[in-house]
């Protein structure tokens, strides 16, 4: 592997051992990658997991903040490009930072970051199979992309670290701002994690309300039809496959807090 290529992955924990322990599990590490895991205040098992993974822990003094832990996280990184990745999200494909490396081969020139797919059910992974391998994220609409699932040029983020004045939504306010200045950013659906968020309804509602009003004023108010699809998708990966009644309300509540910020903006 050239050194262009090698991956630092950024996990942010806080008491997340269980969901950690799955991620690892599937997450191969090559020889120059590296996991690096951003902690604030675990008491569980989740630094012992770390550890016993081989990451790099660093632990976060202050209260947990989406931007200023992955900050912490991408200064301390060794490789040029960082794959922001939650400790909720499990790879399905069997070597997620090797199928980042063939996306990267197939772009004409290096992306400022490349949005991995956050497929809420393997079902819904097999339906997106037939997409293609690399597509290019359009100025013209929001990007399809989150801090769930995504790498970045370390180049790119250090012009640009994340927005620490923003409670939520500092992914989609990075990129928005990287395709107003032109900077080319790419999908890579092959590139998928299976997410199930373990938060609490109210928790997500309030992170869908907040990640729509950061993306104000371009947001075009969210219809009943739109909702009521949104919905109706939850239920059939999280209910029907998955079969996960947490991680469907709580997708439910984060339709719902985006519906209404939408209706707001």
């Amino acid at each position: 592997m050239t050194a262009s290529r090698r991956i630092s992955v950024v996990v942010r924990t806080s008491n997340s051992e269980a969901a950690l322990r799955r991620l690892v599990r599937r997450l191969k590490i090559s020889p120059g990658d590296e996991l690096i895991v951003v902690d604030t205040g675990s008491r569980d098992g989740t630094l012992a997991v770390a550890e016993a993974a081989g990451a790099r822990v660093i632990r976060n003094p202050e209260a947990f903040h989406y931007s200023r832990t992955l900050n912490l996280g991408f200064a301390a990184a060794r490789n040029d490009w960082v794959l922001a990745l939650s400790s909720h999200c499990v790879p399905i494909v069997e070597d997620l930072l090797e199928t980042y490396r063939t996306a990267l081969a197939a772009c004409d020139e290096p992306p400022a970051a490349m949005c991995g797919a956050n497929a809420l059910s393997r079902g819904q992974y097999a339906r997106m199979a037939k997409l293609p391998l690399v597509e290019v994220c359009s100025p013209a609409g929001p990007p399809w992309a989150g801090n769930a699932n995504c790498l970045y040029a370390r180049e790119a983020w250090q012009r640009r670290p994340f927005d620490e004045s923003l409670p939520t939504g500092e992914d989609m306010a990075w990129l928005q701002a990287a395709l107003r200045d032109g900077w080319r950013c790419v999908r890579a659906p092959a590139a998928a994690v299976l997410y199930h968020h373990v938060g609490s309804p109210l928790y997500r509602f309030r992170k869908g309300y907040g990640e729509v009003r950061i993306s104000a004023p371009n947001v075009v108010p969210m219809t009943l039809g739109q909702l009521g699809l949104g919905l109706a998708q939850a239920t059939r990966r999280l209910l029907w496959e998955e079969r996960s009644v947490a991680s469907w309300l709580g997708q439910v509540a984060h339709q719902f807090g985006a519906f209404v910020a939408s209706r707001q903006a």
